[in-house]
């Protein structure tokens, strides 16, 4: 007589224990994988970020100009301040793509807040006492942020306009340095050139701090 074949009960559990061993580490591992692949996404999406500042700061450096301002109390204000917190200036070059009849000059401001870097700007140069200030986010996890302002003579200053004896020979700015610690990507120190117009203050009445 012919014997049918098959799996006892004690293969049936030793396969079982073994295919649920399997299961368990293909899981680990594509758990492993995800979650690898979430933090590199994440990692690329913060450095690209953190790219796309720095260019949008170094544009609008680029594009500084030597306009001075009045801001909503009628008072003068330098083309360009700036201290280790943050810096405002006057810049061209304002996008219209709708063809609107307004200036392609702009007042911007970049400084940080709780842990963030900001770019602020206002519709208008000269400013009435309803005008507001518009701030973006760019980036966040920045301790230790400070600025610091070069002259022609190569020299670093902590604040523009610098304190001068004599307002009558003022400095020309030529760049601006950005020194600040990333939670992810540790210290970033970043030299931006200005245009060859040499930015300076047109009389003492511009020596404004940044207050």
């Amino acid at each position: 007589m012919n014997k049918s074949t098959g799996f006892t009960l004690l293969e049936l559990l030793v396969a079982l224990a073994v295919f649920s061993i399997l299961s368990l580490i293909s899981y680990q591992g594509l758990g492993q994988f995800l979650s690898t692949q979430q933090y590199l996404e994440q990692q690329e999406n913060q450095l690209r970020r953190l790219q796309l500042t720095l260019q949008r700061l170094e544009t609008d450096l680029q594009q500084a100009i030597a306009r001075p301002i009045r801001n909503e109390f009628g008072d003068t204000q330098a083309a360009f301040i700036g201290d280790r917190q943050g810096l405002r200036f006057s810049r061209s070059g304002l996008a219209n793509y709708r063809q609107e009849k307004r200036s392609d000059l702009q007042r911007l401001a970049w400084f940080v807040e709780e842990g963030s870097l900001y770019r602020g700007d206002w519709q208008v140069l000269d400013r009435a006492q309803d005008s507001q200030m518009q701030r973006l986010s760019l980036l966040s996890h920045i301790s230790e942020l400070n600025w610091q302002y070069i002259d022609a003579k190569q020299q670093a200053h902590d604040t523009w306009p610098p304190n001068q004896e004599n307002p009558q020979q003022p400095s020309e700015l030529i760049a601006v340095q950005l020194h600040f610690k990333h939670t992810e990507w540790g210290e970033i120190k970043r030299l931006f050139e200005l245009p060859q117009t040499p930015i300076r203050p047109k009389a003492s009445s511009d020596l404004l701090t940044n207050q």
